[in-house]
């Protein structure tokens, strides 16, 4: 009787999954989860290299606002060209695709070794483009984070 009292009502009966992990969290989780699948040993390369321009061009897309889906490998040279990646980083994430683009769509043969390398080289390229940590001095502090002027002080817990 609830699920079809909702569903009369347009009520969702779950509440939305939000993920707050930053890009680079998720783009590293989805690289372990990629190799742990273990698909270049089962002779899948080309699935591999899918997966991992996929997470790349997700990470992309999220960390530096560029459209990277549904592009080419030129297109998306040309797009990284007026973004904020620095142009080595984007040097190198275009090489990364081009080389995808053999296995993908070539139909060359990787050894299992290079495809996990794709992998490694892929997790270098999150690691260099992904925001640095802000230093300890430049922090705020609980109180100037926590409501609108520090006028607004978080409950104590009484223990």
């Amino acid at each position: 009787g609830l699920w079809l009292y909702r569903r009369w009502r347009g009520e969702s009966l779950f509440a939305p999954v939000i993920d707050n992990r930053l890009p680079y969290q998720m783009a590293f989780d989805e690289l372990d989860r990629i190799d742990s699948l273990r698909l270049p040993e089962k002779g899948r390369s080309k699935k591999h290299y899918t997966l991992v321009t996929d997470c790349l061009r997700t990470y992309i897309e999220k960390q530096f606002q560029v459209h990277a889906f549904d592009r080419t490998t030129t297109e998306l040279k040309v797009s990284l060209r007026t973004s904020s990646m620095m142009p080595d980083h984007a040097r190198r994430f275009i090489d990364l695709f081009m080389e995808s683009d053999l296995v993908k769509f070539a139909k060359l043969t990787p050894e299992v070794a290079d495809a996990y390398q794709l992998t490694d080289q892929a997790r270098i390229l999150v690691n260099l483009t992904r925001p640095a940590p802000e230093p300890e001095g430049t922090q705020k502090s609980s109180d100037e984070n926590f409501g609108v002027g520090g006028s607004q002080r978080p409950v104590e817990v009484a223990q």
